[in-house]
């Protein structure tokens, strides 16, 4: 990435991981374990900087970037340029998002990224233009860094010519929806450190390219069909400056288990994750990148186990995701040397005994336990967010997380679950968010979660049959902000203490319970007595076969009543 310095000059930064975007529908859904990303980006620590340098720009170039700005669509109420007009014109310099070299006034940095906000929603459904690349850009000949990302350029084809702005080092036309093949012409940006064209439904038919950029370090093509790019490792593995490759959803089938010779000496993140490697095997060489720190191997559709024993390599390992696959039951036995991961997510497997070497995680995701649950994970003092279930969860091995008092995130996936949640969970202090599903849940939850004050999302599940009763504790939990109860039945005294503290909830979701209707009657006269300052935007009521009186529509959205 890039920031300003002195004497105008660019300085190389810490390239930061993506940022995944969630939109959401007019109604609330379930939440999901897993908030998949829909829109893969990165963007500089520095956020969208004024370079304010230097004096006035050069007037052919001012031309240029009202050329370019002119061909960027934005909603109505929404520019976020509009200092452009504010300030005359007079320097372009000192314009949002335009940074010139304080020698020559020559334009080296220009941001157009499309900022997320609070208006997004009126972004994607009102009637609308679409953004065209204006070859105006030629005009600025010194540029080095470019990002057009998160524009709508309305499905045309990614411009060959910005292959001509040969200064570039920054170029980001993440999320711009364009369509068709990846021009070969960006070979010609020799000087490139940074490339990213991530979630763009374009298509190569080779990445020869792509090895004329000897100076690339971050290279994000996720979502790009590389189908046709049968070299596709061979040509990354010529360009040993690559600190970061994001290779997601790219529809690679084919993956060498062997490389004659190893030549990345200076990758820390490897995504290979959403593809269909059918008819391969793990590919050994993984296993020589010894300076990786993060790899993402998950959902990879095909890729048979057992998984090689051979992780004690990657002595620099934090993050290690194999989620999503089915690599055979056993854990390999290297595994608990990683000793300095702190993001673990694992597919269907066995779990070791002795987790707690692993003593620095942060995360651990295992939600498909075959066997049982070993009793050391209740000694991984410093997880923050723990994810577990299978088919042989007791309520004694349960009991042992109540000693994870770090942890902010819990969910539970409890398949064929006979017996009660234990009192202890009630002991996780710092939890902010509690997810449990599962069947036969047949005793309820315990009293002791309505000690969790720090508690913003509770979300139940009982299916199968009906659960046990929530009990009227959960109602002192004035920091809610997300309550789903499904499955369970509901007694007058929680339907009171939610109707007592209903203005804190922006989203409630109680299906499929047993109730009465005068007792849902009294949620609804809570709801009803909320002022315009509620914060209650969703609500869901659907299979519990009570009427009663609905809410003001004008303070809640009302999505299924039945």
């Amino acid at each position: 990435m890039w920031a300003s310095g002195r004497g105008g000059s660019l300085r190389r930064v810490a390239l930061p991981l993506q940022h995944g975007v969630f939109l959401a529908g007019a109604c609330w859904v379930p939440l999901s374990l897993s908030l998949l990303c829909v829109g893969l980006c990165h963007q500089g620590t520095e956020g969208r900087p004024d370079l304010k340098v230097g004096g006035k720009c050069i007037e052919r170039e001012r031309k240029a970037l009202l050329a370019v700005r002119a061909d960027i669509w934005y909603a109505q109420n929404f520019s976020p340029f509009s200092s452009w007009e504010k300030i005359n014109g007079e320097d372009c310099c000192l314009w949002e998002g335009v940074g010139c070299d304080d020698r020559s006034g020559h334009v080296i940095k220009l941001d157009l990224r499309r900022p997320l906000s609070s208006d997004d929603d009126d972004y994607y459904y009102e009637p609308r233009g679409y953004s065209k690349v204006s070859p105006s850009l030629l005009n600025l000949t010194s540029l080095r860094y470019l990002d057009l990302s998160y524009n709508d350029f309305g499905g045309a084809p990614m411009p060959s010519f910005v292959g001509s702005l040969v200064n570039l080092e920054y170029l980001n036309l993440s999320q711009a929806l364009f369509f068709g093949t990846v021009p070969p012409q960006l070979g010609g940006l020799r000087h490139l450190h940074s490339l990213d064209l991530s979630g763009n439904p374009l298509e190569v038919e080779n990445l020869h390219w792509l090895s004329h950029l000897s100076h690339l370090q971050y290279l994000d093509m996720s979502r790009v069909d590389l189908s046709a790019a049968t070299d596709w490792l061979h040509v990354i593995n010529s360009i040993p400056s690559l600190s970061v490759v994001r290779l997601s959803e790219c529809w690679l089938q084919n993956l060498p288990t062997t490389l004659p010779h190893v030549n990345f000496t200076s990758l820390f993140t490897l995504d290979l994750s959403w593809n269909f490697y059918y008819n391969s095997r793990w590919p050994l060489w993984l296993f020589n990148i010894t300076t990786l720190t993060e790899l993402d191997f998950s959902y990879n559709f095909g890729l048979p186990g057992p998984i090689p024993d051979q992780f004690e390599k990657m002595k620099h390992l934090e993050v290690l995701k194999l989620n999503g696959n089915y690599f055979g039951d056993v854990t390999p036995p290297s595994f608990l040397t990683l000793d300095k991961l702190k993001v673990l997510r694992l597919p269907a497997i066995r779990l070791p005994e002795h987790m707690e070497k692993l003593s620095n995680l942060r995360e651990l995701v295992a939600t498909r336990i075959i066997g049982q649950m070993p009793e050391s994970l209740g000694n991984l003092s410093h997880l923050e967010s723990l994810s577990v279930g299978g088919h042989n969860t007791s309520r004694e091995l349960l009991a042992y997380l109540g000693n994870l008092g770090k942890l902010k995130r819990l969910h539970l996936f409890l398949d064929n679950f006979h017996g009660c949640i234990p009192e202890s969970l009630g002991n996780l202090s710092q939890l902010e968010s509690l997810y449990i599903e599962g069947d036969n849940i047949t005793v309820g939850i315990p009293k002791s979660l309505g000690n969790l004050v720090n508690l913003k999302d509770l979300i139940l599940f009982s299916y199968g049959t009906i659960g046990g009763g929530i009990l009227e504790s959960l109602g002192n939990l004035r920091g809610l902000k997300t309550l789903h109860v499904s499955g369970f039945n509901i007694s007058q005294d929680l339907l009171r203490n939610i109707s007592t503290h209903r203005c804190n909830l922006t989203h409630l979701e109680m299906s499929w319970n047993i109730g009465r209707g005068a007792e849902v009657n009294e949620l609804f006269e809570g709801l009803s007595q909320c002022t315009k300052g509620s914060s209650l935007e969703h609500l869901a009521l659907e299979g519990n076969g009570f009427g009663g009186h609905l809410p003001d529509q004008k303070i809640i959205t009302v999505c299924t009543v039945i």
